[in-house]
This record gives C-alpha cells, sequence and structure tokens, in this order.
C-alpha cells in the first residue's frame, strides 16, 4: 500500500471525521461552561463513559444541541 492510500482509507477518514466532532463539542463546552479546552474535554469524556456511550456519540449530540452536559459534570 502506497501513502496515498493510506492517508485515504476509510478508517482513518473517519479517525480523523471524529476528532474534528470531538474538539468542536470541545469549544461549545469552553464557551458555555467557561471551561479550559483540558476541562471541557475532560468533562465530555466522563459523561460518555458514564453514560457508556462513544465519546463522539455525545460529542455529536452536544454540537447539534441535542445533548448537554449534566449538571456537575464540568470540574470544579
Amino acid at each position: 500500500m502506497d501513502r496515498s492510500e493510506d492517508e485515504t482509507s476509510p478508517s482513518r477518514i473517519a479517525a480523523l471525521r471524529d476528532h474534528r466532532v470531538i474538539g468542536m463539542a470541545v469549544g461549545v463546552l469552553m464557551e458555555r461552561h467557561r471551561l479550559t479546552a483540558e476541562l471541557a474535554f475532560d468533562a465530555l469524556r466522563r459523561q460518555a463513559r458514564s453514560e457508556r456511550i462513544k465519546l463522539v456519540q455525545l460529542a455529536s449530540a452536544i454540537v447539534a444541541g441535542t445533548a448537554q452536559l449534566r449538571s456537575g459534570s464540568p470540574p470544579p
């Protein structure tokens, strides 16, 4: 497999898309809750884990406006 095939593999494209969605959700949480990027990501990760859903699923819902952080999810 040459480099151009590796860069366009379906799994790589999906991973890049997921990374972008998670980044957008982190930005939304930073703005809404006045968190740093690290704290916003940690709150997103913890909620996804506690709800037993994939991080990117929660991130997509936050970006779409159909989900939000639960009360108490942002770190102090």
